[in-house]
């Protein structure tokens, strides 16, 4: 007997048959659940009119999930449809209208999911300084440092000393995360004075430099001809017990040699062979 289609079972776990053009071929089934919401909400009716045909319901927001550190997860749901709304010119009052209807209070780590998600550096800054004006949330040292980050990338220098300023008018303190980022995007050439004066910021914040903020000033310096200042930072990291990886070296010696300083290159290689002989494939 021929038949086209599908024969299914009517039980949860046991074989059906797929009869079609006489073949016939054994396949498990598998129980299909629902997929559950990541945030849910619960409500209660507080007025219903007499048609039934409209009804207004109080929502009560989920308490936020928290993890083993007690960080508040990020709730997805509310940062897509945060992203969607920033794509419409009027965005402003839409997201003022769906956070006070809903009733929640946006987290630093959703703020910076939001902002990380807008690919306009001017628009998400918009957002930055808007959020703030809500009631219950406050900036912190990595929403700046996110802010900051997105900023470089579009070139707003001027913007980024704003923020800089406001931060130490807010009496926000950075971390070393913030040093970083602001050596990495005054890193320049034209603009390496205003990457000492990052330096000068950690030591008011009383930072410890690690081995990534070596590295971005040392090789600022090179980038910038800076040869005496990238061997002074050199030292420094190495006082600190650090050390460089093989292409901020090849950096250092090519700047070396190119200054005329074959005698300092030499010591430097000589001490890159002690340090890291024993990780030679020889």
């Amino acid at each position: 007997m021929k038949a086209m289609g599908y024969i299914l079972s009517r039980s949860k776990w046991v074989t059906h048959i797929l009869v079609r053009c006489h073949f016939i071929i054994p396949i498990s089934l598998f129980l299909i659940t629902k997929r559950s919401y990541g945030t849910k909400y619960s409500g209660r009716v507080i007025r219903e009119d007499e048609d039934g045909r409209c009804i207004a319901v109080q929502v009560e927001a989920s308490p936020t999930l928290k993890d083993i550190r007690g960080y508040a997860y990020p709730r997805r749901d509310i940062i897509c449809r945060l992203c969607h709304m920033l794509k419409n010119p009027d965005w402003l009052s839409h997201i003022n209208d769906y956070l006070d209807n809903v009733g929640i209070v946006l987290t630093t780590v959703e703020h910076s999911h939001v902002l990380r998600g807008e690919k306009d550096c001017l628009k998400a800054l918009e957002f930055f300084k808007w959020a703030e004006s809500r009631r219950g949330y406050k900036h912190d040292c990595f929403s700046y440092n996110r802010m900051i980050s997105i900023l470089g990338k579009g070139k707003q220098l001027e913007q980024i000393r704003l923020l800089v300023d406001e931060m130490e008018r807010k009496n926000i303190q950075g971390n070393i995360s913030t040093i970083n980022i602001l050596i990495g995007v005054f890193g320049s050439k034209e603009h390496i004075k205003e990457a000492a004066i990052c330096c000068r910021l950690a030591q008011k914040w009383k930072l410890k430099f690690n081995a990534y903020t070596y590295k971005s000033l040392l090789q600022a310096y090179l980038r910038s001809d800076d040869v005496d200042k990238a061997v002074q930072t050199y030292r420094h990291m190495r006082r600190s017990g650090y050390t460089l990886d093989i292409f901020a070296y090849n950096m250092l010696l090519d700047s070396l040699a190119k200054a005329d300083q074959v005698g300092v290159s030499q010591a430097r290689f000589s001490c890159f062979l002690r340090i890291h002989l024993l990780h030679f494939p020889f």
